[in-house]
């Protein structure tokens, strides 16, 4: 008699279950539609307006992050190099080039759980516009790597991939239709420890 009735809420139990699994992936697979790609950069303007699509508002619920306005900032998010292979922290990476015009702008190196690397004490985890060496210019030239260097550095942890986030606070190039073009500094591979 509680045959039936234990197989139903199984079946609904299954169902539940698989279909969280399948959003979850969902939300991994995508940040959204719109996506604007410079230089192997990648951003989502509208990603947090109240025009973006139900998959990016579902990723801006499920990161939790503090979110800012189109005018305010714009973050771009890279996880390969120049050569499009995936950034390991085994390797050094030369982070240079231009970046756009903003009031201010972060870079910081994020793991695959979406948390900053623990780092020795004074190791700088994030790089900002009143912090970085310029040349004459204009350009910037930042090495990433786990050992320390001299310069301009960014620290990453001892091992696993990364994926690196220029924050870009109060830009124009967040309003950017196409017409006008910009750069984005580039990502070169120095050397892998085997």
């Amino acid at each position: 008699m509680l045959r039936i009735p234990l197989l139903i809420l199984i079946a609904l139990a299954i169902t539940f279950l698989g279909a969280v699994q399948v959003s979850l992936w969902a939300l991994d697979a995508t940040r959204g539609f719109g996506g604007l790609s410079v230089n192997g950069w990648t951003a989502y303007p509208d990603i947090q307006t109240t025009d973006a699509d139900p998959y990016a508002k579902a990723h801006r619920a499920n990161d939790g992050h503090l979110l800012l306005g189109r005018a305010e900032g714009l973050v771009f998010r890279a996880d390969t190099d120049q050569n499009e292979q995936a950034l390991s922290a085994r390797c050094r990476y030369l982070v240079e080039g231009r970046v756009p015009p903003s009031l201010f702008w972060t870079l910081r190196a994020t793991y695959p759980d979406k948390t900053s690397p623990e780092l020795p004490v004074g190791w700088p985890s994030v790089v900002n516009a009143h912090k970085v060496l310029k040349d004459r210019n204009g350009n910037i030239s930042i090495t990433l790597s786990s050992s320390a260097e001299t310069g301009n550095w960014l620290a990453l942890a001892q091992n696993g991939t990364f994926e690196l986030q220029l924050t870009l606070i109060d830009t124009p190039t967040s309003n950017d239709s196409g017409i006008r073009e910009f750069e984005m500094p580039s990502i070169v591979q120095l050397e892998c420890a085997s």
